[in-house]
């Protein structure tokens, strides 16, 4: 069971020419859940909201 998520991006560290982006961030779930599904959907919202 958890509550928040958080979720981690990073452009190719390897390609110095290009800028880097490394953005972070999480969000809190409406009540605990161990459903996948309810961490892959705020997973995809945070990705959505950050890129």
């Amino acid at each position: 069971m958890a509550k928040r998520i958080c979720i981690f991006m990073r452009t190719n560290r390897f390609n110095q020419a290009e800028p880097q982006y490394m953005p972070s961030v999480s969000a809190e779930l409406p009540f605990p859940a161990n459903d996948t599904r309810d961490f892959v959907e705020a997973a995809m919202r945070l990705l959505r909201a950050s890129w």
